[in-house]
């Protein structure tokens, strides 16, 4: 491609959406910005080997895809702001924290807390935005209230502990670690962040004290559960703290956590299960596109319980979608023949247990 091409939309509230080609790094880059400010990246790459009119193609698809994707989310989120209920409300502001929209995220979440003080979820999200922020007080204020009302929930004392990581406050963070991990001992980014802690509080800082036996151990556990550990800047991170290399162990970590894809069951489920019913749920493309998000995620983190909970939903919304098509072409069939006896039967049958298995739906989609 001899020169740049690039597309650039506005959409509602102060924001545009970017979308060009990195040619030396065969990328295609997708900005959102607010107010002029980038609050959202992403990165898709390609094959080189593509012609200049493929990749002008692909720019224009991703561009098209996020602008349908976030003119949902800020119309579904518009629509909403009418209709207050501190479930909805937590939903969309997890949503839109997803796509960059944190100041309207942050605006949900705060009165979703007015409406229902007692739900840990939105003290959770408020407080990964102003860690965002780099707020980390205000952040350690919400996680605390979230775990307050939830002591029991593995991801709050993970996030405390990214919190306090995040502060340096490496010693510290070693106790909500462990607790998430009493709590879930096949939790794979914090067997992962514990081994992270050891190496900075101590080992980093000569001082051993048998945390690099520790340290070890949490890291090779997250390798073994989960695929995401398994790179090769994890394993040369690893091979670094056998050989007492820590500082070239620090070195390799960080590289490693810029590629890292850290995975929120929480949006990916949200996600699902506000568009299902709050929004146009009758596509089967839209359907299917959650179903095989959720199904790649199963595949790697096959014991998500919210994971599989989601999915059983989403097949039953493709269910009502099928019910709905199946309609539409018995009625088809009776508009060319209206003496279509089987049609007539067919119709009459879905028509009624269709109507018990929405009642099923909207009590399952709650």
């Amino acid at each position: 491609m001899r020169g740049s091409f690039g597309l650039d939309t506005g959409l509602p509230g102060r924001y545009h959406i970017e979308t060009f080609a990195e040619l030396r790094q065969n990328r295609i880059i997708n900005q959102v910005y607010r107010e002029g400010r980038i609050i959202h990246v992403e990165e898709h790459p390609y094959d080189p080997e593509l012609t200049e009119r493929k990749v002008i193609d692909l720019i224009q698809t991703i561009h098209n895809r996020k602008i349908e994707e976030l003119s949902g989310v800020l119309k579904l989120a518009e629509d909403l702001r009418q209709k207050p209920a501190a479930e909805a409300y937590t939903k969309v502001g997890i949503i839109l924290r997803k796509h960059g929209f944190l100041e309207d995220a942050r605006e949900f979440l705060t009165r979703s807390i007015d409406l229902d003080p007692n739900r840990s979820l939105p003290f959770l999200f408020l407080a990964k935005i102003e860690a965002q922020y780099r707020n980390y007080e205000e952040a350690l204020s919400h996680i605390d209230r979230a775990i307050e009302i939830d002591p029991e929930h593995p991801d709050l004392h993970f996030t405390k502990a990214e919190i306090l990581s995040k502060m340096a406050k490496y010693q510290e963070a070693i106790g909500p670690l462990r607790e998430a991990l009493r709590l879930n001992p096949e939790y794979a980014e914090a067997h992962f962040r514990y081994g992270i802690v050891l190496l900075k509080a101590f080992l980093i800082q000569g001082k051993d004290g048998g945390h690099q036996s520790e340290c070890l151990t949490h890291l090779k556990h997250a390798q073994i559960l989960d695929e995401r550990f398994q790179i090769y800047e994890f394993r040369e991170a690893i091979a670094a703290i056998e050989r007492e290399d820590f500082s070239k162990a620090v070195e390799f970590f960080a590289t490693f956590e810029q590629r890292f894809e850290s995975i929120d069951v929480h949006e990916l489920v949200t996600e699902f299960e506000l568009f299902s019913r709050y929004g146009d749920s009758g596509s089967l493309l839209t359907i299917d596109e959650h179903i095989e998000r959720l199904t790649n995620e199963l595949e790697s983190h096959p014991k998500y319980a919210d994971l599989h909970n989601a999915l059983g939903k989403a097949y039953l919304v493709k269910m009502r979608a099928l019910f709905n098509a199946a309609i539409g072409e018995f009625k088809q069939a009776l508009a060319i023949n209206e003496d279509y006896e089987e049609a007539k039967r067919n119709l009459k049958l879905v028509e009624n247990e269709g109507k018990g298995f929405v009642l099923l739906l909207r009590a399952i989609l709650k």
